[in-house]
């Protein structure tokens, strides 16, 4: 199961760019996530591993779940989904270029998430706000889209507890998660977003996941 390192850092990439800057820097923020819920990721990235220069890439995370304590402690007690698309190239040197991020976020009654209470499948509709941001910094509202998802569970039930914990200059990121997690086959897709690319892995879940990260998050 790879959820904690994903949300740990895919979550945080992408609620922070959502903030003002003067609210990203210095600060503790708060995210936790409980109940039954499916994650999914799918990416362009060459299965051989082969780059070629100039090329953007591009890694898709998909997220639902039942309730979640954001930044503010504003308390979610309704299904809700969430979306990150970043994009990535790499130059002759083979060196990592970022080139942007498109997230977008769902809560409540926009949301429509079925989970099988044995994790043996999971279902999601839901119509969010996509939001681009550049490497310079420049954000970009993409307008309304919709997001579905379907899970199809393929191993037992498993149980994870364990804490992650990423350092950083200026940042600092901890998370915790407990519960059990079947991995599955998924399908998903965003209207408003090219071809989701290959699939790499997907799980349902029924988790308590916390994380705090603190610095210029």
């Amino acid at each position: 199961m790879r959820r904690i390192i994903v949300l740990a850092l895919g979550t945080v990439i992408a609620l922070t760019l959502a903030l003002p800057a003067q609210a990203a820097s210095g600060v503790s923020h708060h995210y936790t996530d409980v109940g039954l819920g499916a994650e999914a990721q799918w990416t362009t990235f060459p299965a051989s591993g082969k780059i070629t220069p100039g090329v953007v890439y591009t890694d898709t995370y998909l997220n639902t779940s039942r309730d979640a304590v954001l930044w503010n402690g504003t308390n979610i007690t309704d299904s809700y989904a969430s979306v990150d698309e970043f994009s990535y190239m790499f130059d002759a040197a083979g060196n990592f270029i970022y080139v942007s991020d498109v997230f977008g976020f769902s809560p409540g009654s926009r949301v429509s998430l079925v989970v099988d209470s044995k994790l043996a499948s999971a279902s999601l509709s839901a119509r969010l706000r996509l939001v681009s941001c550049s490497a310079s910094g420049t954000c970009t509202d993409l307008g309304r889209a919709t997001l579905s998802g379907s899970w199809t569970a393929i191993t037992p039930k498993a149980l994870s507890n364990g804490t992650f914990v990423f350092h950083a200059k200026g940042i600092t990121d901890v998370s915790h998660q407990h519960g059990f997690s079947r991995g599955a086959d998924a399908t998903g897709q965003v209207s408003n977003l090219a071809s989701l690319g290959n699939f790499q892995y997907a799980d349902i879940f029924d988790v308590t996941y916390k994380d705090m990260c603190t610095g210029s998050c």
